[in-house]
């Protein structure tokens, strides 16, 4: 230490000070160096006292600091975990919600087909309603046509049309023409 050299032989001295056979500017210091510890020795109990007192206030209030993130990291635990089983819930909700879309799709896509199978009956039954109107028309017709054509016969004593209960045109223009002649 302080540069003494390995020829250089400190020995300690029963106060406390380094005493060596040649006095030395290194021994000095060590002398003096020592003297300053045993200084701060002997006037540290008090002041040991204090550092402890605060020492150990400074550890109560690491330690209730410490508590309290403590608590406030568990705290954020609990709420990580309702969260988590928050979203647990929220993502079988969507699972049974897109199950029940699937479904309602399913279901629509039926009643879709339902709806075109009835419009396309619907339809048919239209047609076969103005078919069936036609034909009736048609037929009421012929038989309006019939009795006109067969009444002034009868009436006169005239042709009488033919078995099928329909007169044809010669049959009908000759039966006109008879009755305007027997008119005038």
């Amino acid at each position: 230490m302080f540069g003494r050299t390995s020829s250089h032989q400190c020995v300690p001295h029963a106060t406390g000070m380094y005493q060596c056979s040649s006095c030395c500017m290194s021994c000095l210091c060590i002398q003096l160096g020592a003297q300053k510890q045993s200084q701060g020795l002997q006037y540290s109990p008090a002041r040991l006292q204090e550092q402890l007192g605060a020492t150990q206030a400074q550890e109560q209030q690491s330690l209730q600091q410490l508590s309290r993130t403590n608590e406030a990291i568990q705290g954020l635990h609990r709420k990580v975990a309702e969260l988590q089983q928050q979203l647990c819930w929220q993502v079988q909700d969507m699972e049974n919600l897109q199950a029940e879309l699937a479904q309602a799709r399913q279901e629509s896509t039926k009643q879709a087909e339902k709806i075109a199978a009835y419009k396309t009956h619907r339809q048919q039954l239209h047609r076969e309603l103005r078919r069936m109107q036609t034909f009736k028309e048609q037929s009421k017709q012929e038989v309006l046509q019939s009795n006109n054509l067969t009444a002034p016969a009868l009436c006169d004593s005239a042709e009488l049309p033919p078995p099928g209960g329909r007169a044809t045109r010669a049959t009908s223009s000759r039966t006109r023409s008879s009755t305007k002649q027997s008119k005038d």
